[in-house]
């Protein structure tokens, strides 16, 4: 007698373990694809909110750049962010979250440093930048 598990089912082609194996991979497979389509989901319902305050709020930059950093901040899960803007060299922020006021503050200093490093992505040495 074949052990348990071991036993063709209907027909005789595949084992009961066969099958069991075969079920755990499609509902691993499900379940990847549950999360993907959530995430997918998610991200469409925050674009969907940010066009809703462009459009409720003509002119006025400052709510359509809260909703962005908050939906940002919810689809990655995060405790604090940050939102900026590029001008030629200067890194303007518009929306913080979660962050010490002073930080806020010094982050609004507008260094042309802070423009570069984000336009270009390239490491900058602090040694050789004058503050003045």
């Amino acid at each position: 007698m074949a052990a348990k598990g071991k036993r063709p089912v209907a027909g005789g082609r595949r084992t009961v373990a066969e099958l069991e194996a075969e079920l755990e991979r499609g509902t691993a497979e499900l379940r990847k694809l549950t999360a993907e389509r959530d995430e997918a989901l998610a991200r469409e319902t925050a674009v969907a909110e940010v066009l809703g305050v462009i459009n409720s709020s003509p002119g006025d930059l400052a709510p359509v750049f809260d909703t962005i950093l908050d939906k940002a901040m919810r689809l990655c899960e995060a405790a604090f962010g940050m939102l900026g803007t590029i001008d030629g060299d200067e890194l303007r922020t518009v929306a913080a979250r979660g962050l010490p006021q002073a930080y806020v503050e010094f982050r609004k200093d507008n260094s042309p440093v802070h423009g570069r490093v984000a336009r270009e992505f390239l490491p900058v040495n602090a040694w050789s930048i004058s503050w003045t």
